[in-house]
């Protein structure tokens, strides 16, 4: 779910092509671990049986209440207020562990969590340095940059967004944030600006502050650890033949899901008779989308569609 143009409408991205490979039983469970405003779940739902299951997870609130609209209209829809980290406990409890037939991810912030000022996720609105996708709990943005030492900023500078002088900039706005001269979106973006060289500027198809916000986005919604534990524990919820489906969007995502499937890839034929192998077979890599949906929806640019299907 990447930073989309202003005054852009939401279209769900990657919608036919993931949905497609995502559904193999029309009568099966599915799981839906990002409903944002539900667009990849409606049509989840037009593909499948009205035997079908269809369990939604998201920590926003918002989308939360936008899922509770949908799941009062379809008895087919469970809904958990959860980061998608504690699937693997909440579909337990419901007692389909291990006979998911397809989990589907869109990774990252969505767009109206993007547009809206107060969410503070994009510098291209005013408002309060928060980015919590649960902003119900947890330190905003603002608070980790004061509380979190410099060597832990610099770390998400570098590991989370590949910043160039991941060590400078962590030490500059660091210093700033304690100095209450960053309190809010447009602080952050102008300091960085400020100091990014025009000539360096120049040569940027980005905004200078775009690596900085998604570094501090992802450190400060743990979104990463989140990622793995979620592939990690997929190949327990799902059952054999389900479909594990990734749409990400920036180069630490796709290195997680690229090393992930080579490491967990089955080295059998695909007709190969398995006996007690949990491994993955790969499906789709890291697919783009055609030129007609990003002619049509520019946040799906850096979109990339992983497929994995368990053994």
């Amino acid at each position: 779910m990447a930073e989309k143009d202003e005054n852009q409408e939401h279209h769900p991205v990657l919608l036919q092509s993931s949905i497609g490979y995502l559904i193999t039983d029309k009568d099966g469970v599915y799981i839906d671990g990002t409903y944002g405003r539900g667009g990849h779940s409606q049509e989840i739902l037009k593909r499948i049986s009205q035997q079908a299951k269809l369990f939604v997870f998201d920590q926003d609130i918002e989308a939360i209440a936008e899922a509770q609209k949908l799941g009062k209209k379809d008895v087919r829809v469970s809904i958990f207020h959860q980061n998608f980290r504690h699937m693997h406990r909440e579909i337990n409890r419901c007692g389909v562990l291990g006979k998911v037939s397809g989990l589907f991810l869109d990774i990252g912030v969505s767009s109206p969590q993007l547009d809206n000022p107060e969410r503070g996720f994009s510098f291209q609105h005013s408002g309060p340095l928060d980015m919590r996708m649960n902003n119900q709990q947890g330190m905003s943005a603002l608070q980790w940059l004061k509380e979190a030492k410099v060597e832990q900023i610099r770390q998400a500078f570098k590991d989370f967004a590949d910043v160039r002088g991941a060590g400078k900039w962590a030490r500059l706005i660091k210093e700033k944030a304690l100095a209450n001269e960053i309190l809010g979106t447009q602080d952050l973006a102008s300091l960085v600006e400020k100091h990014t060289p025009k000539k360096v500027q120049m040569q940027m198809n980005i905004h200078p502050a775009t690596r900085i916000f998604q570094a501090i986005r992802i450190a400060v919604n743990d979104e990463i650890a989140s990622l793995k534990e979620v592939l990690q524990s997929a190949k327990e919820v799902l059952g054999k033949g389900g479909r594990l489906v990734v749409i990400s969007f920036h180069s630490v995502e796709h290195r997680l899901l690229r090393s992930f499937a080579r490491e967990k890839q089955s080295q059998l034929p695909v007709n190969f008779p398995v006996i007690e192998q949990e491994d993955w077979r790969i499906i789709r890599m890291l697919e783009h989308p055609s030129d007609a949906e990003v002619e049509k929806n520019r946040r799906a640019r850096s979109a990339r569609l992983t497929v994995l299907e368990k053994v």
